[in-house]
């Protein structure tokens, strides 16, 4: 008997048991990974170096963008080069420093899922493993030869110690699980985020569809009783520019932002007097940032990510269906946002 014992099974348990201690020690090391404040130079790299471009990885390349954009952009007339400079570096740092979050949170989010898919492989071979040698058990337990009684009692052994082992993986588990982030700093931001992207989406749309906010639309508002609907989305863009760079603020640190503090990031981001085309790829950075924060916070909860919400075109009457009146049946947001809405209401749950 002894000799078609399952040998080759056991090792093969114990082989994927040390990849799964592997996966989770891996995973571990990355929850730890710390990707605000940190060096914006790569280990080596010379500040030279940096600013030509050299080696430079994406975020770099980006951060760095921001930088000479904050230069190239000032206004001489009331920021010196060194101001401008100055701005641009934390800028620079501050995208930088979401783009890694965003990568680490989409990193831990496939060595998470890897993770659970080897726990439940590893699972479902020891329950094999498990009904193989019951079976055996009771072919053993009518022999009467010693050397199968013994090998019996050496594998019975050998399965309390992988049961444990088994209990021990997915207790440290379920400890990473709860690493690499605060939830509860995430979640009590998750209203006004999501508030944010809605109202974002809905602006995106009506550039989409039409919208004015640069040149063309400061000529055109001198005709008498053109544009209605078009000074009233300028009054609803301003007062969004001036929530988003409040929200920005607050989320860099800034308790009490003064309203000079106010005027500097709003500059920063969309709003009227820039360029359509401008203010398409504004929205569209702060949305992807937000979605970012968005999909950190489900990562950590166990819950799928978000997809980037396509933009639909809402055609001439946009205004009508984007900002309907108060005391309208009309929704409050675009039929793009309240899709992405649904969808995260629809995978909230793990």
């Amino acid at each position: 008997m002894s000799e078609h014992a399952p040998q080759l099974d056991l090792n093969q348990l114990m082989a994927l048991l040390n990849q799964q201690k592997q996966k989770q020690d891996a995973l571990s090391q990355l929850a730890n990974t710390q990707t605000v404040n940190q060096p914006i130079m790569q280990p080596g790299q010379n500040f030279g170096d940096f600013l030509q471009g050299k080696g430079n990885t994406p975020e770099q390349s980006r951060g760095l963008n921001a930088f000479y954009g904050s230069i190239l952009n000032r206004d001489k007339t009331k920021q010196s080069f060194t101001g401008a400079a100055s701005d641009g570096f934390e800028k620079g740092s501050e995208l930088m420093d979401t783009i890694r979050t965003k990568q680490k949170a989409e990193k831990m989010l496939g060595a998470e899922t890897d993770m659970n898919m080897g726990q439940e492989h590893l699972s479902n071979m020891s329950n094999l493993y498990g009904l193989k040698t019951n079976a055996e058990n009771t072919a053993y337990s009518r022999a009467t030869d010693k050397r199968d009684f013994e090998y019996k009692q050496q594998r019975d052994k050998v399965s309390d110690q992988l049961a444990r082992e088994l209990m021990q993986s997915r207790i440290t588990a379920a400890e990473i699980k709860k690493k690499g982030g605060k939830p509860s700093d995430l979640e009590a931001a998750a209203p006004m985020r999501h508030t944010n992207l809605m109202k974002a989406l809905k602006f995106r749309e009506a550039f989409e569809s039409g919208a004015e906010s640069g040149t063309t639309r400061a000529v055109a508002g001198w005709i008498p009783g053109v544009y209605t609907d078009q000074g009233a989305f300028d009054q609803e863009l301003n007062s969004f520019a001036e929530q988003a760079a409040r929200a920005a603020l607050k989320a860099s640190g800034e308790i009490r932002p003064t309203d000079a503090d106010v005027k500097g990031m709003k500059e920063s981001m969309f709003g009227v007097g820039k360029d359509e085309a401008v203010n398409k790829n504004l929205l569209d950075a702060y949305i992807a940032e937000q979605l970012a924060v968005e999909n950190q916070y489900r990562a950590e909860q166990g819950l799928p990510p978000l997809s980037m919400p396509s933009v639909e075109n809402q055609g001439s009457d946009w205004y009508r269906k984007l900002f309907p009146q108060t005391g309208t049946d009309a929704p409050q947001y675009s039929p793009t946002a309240t899709k992405w809405l649904e969808q995260a209401r629809q995978t909230s749950t793990p």
